[in-house]
């Protein structure tokens, strides 16, 4: 984790502290893409908790390069958060809004569960798209404070 501001974070999966639970590769580069890539259908990583992400809204950008047409659900500490229908071939950057209550203080699991737009499934190894950065960052602070 990089703090890009006191509330900004930068997650590069090329940090050789990048935390995986499973479903990733290697980081490298794929075609002009760099990234980690994902194999099969889902994936998951860790993130360090905040009790400011807790405590209030967030936003979470993230770079994905599908490697075809599919759909992607983000969960969050088993909560899906954000779903991404269609995700086209080629680099692409998604913004959503993350609520608070769905934050942990400490651990926080990061799930990314691909669907392929076909009707093939996704093999156990099979690479399914490639992780860029993604950041997380507090939403307007002043903005929270003055909604009742």
């Amino acid at each position: 984790l990089k703090y890009l501001s006191p509330t900004r974070v930068l997650v590069e999966p090329k940090d050789p502290l990048f935390a995986i639970i499973y479903g990733f590769g290697r980081y490298g580069k794929f075609g002009t893409d760099f990234g980690r890539s994902a194999t099969g259908s889902q994936s998951a990583f860790t993130l360090d908790g905040d009790p400011l992400r807790s405590a209030l809204s967030s936003k979470m950008s993230i770079e994905i390069s599908p490697a075809e047409p599919m759909e992607l659900e983000i969960f969050l500490n088993q909560t899906l958060v954000n779903k991404i229908v269609p995700m086209l071939h080629g680099k692409g950057t998604y913004q959503f809004d993350i609520p608070p209550k769905v934050w942990r203080d400490d651990r926080n699991i990061v799930t990314l569960v691909s669907h392929l737009k076909s009707e093939d499934e996704i093999g156990n190894w099979q690479m399914s798209f490639i992780l860029g950065n993604m950041t997380f960052a507090l939403n307007d602070v002043t903005e929270q404070a003055n909604t009742p």
